[in-house]
């Protein structure tokens, strides 16, 4: 079995990095440093998608200490996003995946800065929130219909 390590060596994946080190003109899209080590930051990755088999567009051109942040960032990320869903009265099963789903994406909103990323994180949340309380309300209501006690019910 090839190790992801390994798998950055080959040909493919010097290939893509280099037009996508090409296409953001050698500079950290985070903090624009052109400096330091540059890497190709995965912005998500798909299950059993090889490194260079990701869209370009959900790659970014960072900085090595932008790149640390990133990955320092997505675990904290995750959990603030599993405690929000949690709170929005997410089901527990769901709320893992949607999670995990999601915190691919907190560099794509976080280019800015951390405080512009929790601006549309809670904006996100909040979002899912009002779909999520109308989903519960439809379900609710239908089981009720159908005769079946819900959590909710009085």
């Amino acid at each position: 079995m090839t190790t992801y390590s390994e798998k950055l060596k080959d040909p493919r994946w010097q290939k893509k990095r280099l037009e996508i080190l090409q296409r953001d003109d050698w500079q950290c899209q985070r903090c624009g440093d052109r400096t330091t080590t540059l890497n190709v930051h995965h912005l998500a990755y798909f299950s059993g998608q090889e490194p260079w088999e990701c869209p370009s567009e959900l790659m970014q051109t960072v900085c090595s200490t932008c790149h640390d942040e990133y990955h320092q960032e997505m675990p904290i990320a995750s959990e603030h996003l599993i405690r929000s869903l949690k709170g929005i009265g997410a089901w527990s099963g769901d709320v893992e995946s949607i999670a995990f789903e999601l915190q691919h994406f907190a560099p794509i909103l976080s280019q800015e800065g951390w405080r512009v990323f929790h601006y549309h994180f809670d904006n996100l949340i909040r979002d899912m929130a009002s779909g999520f309380n109308r989903l519960k309300a439809e379900r609710d209501k239908h089981l009720q219909e159908h005769g079946i006690k819900t959590e909710h019910a009085a």
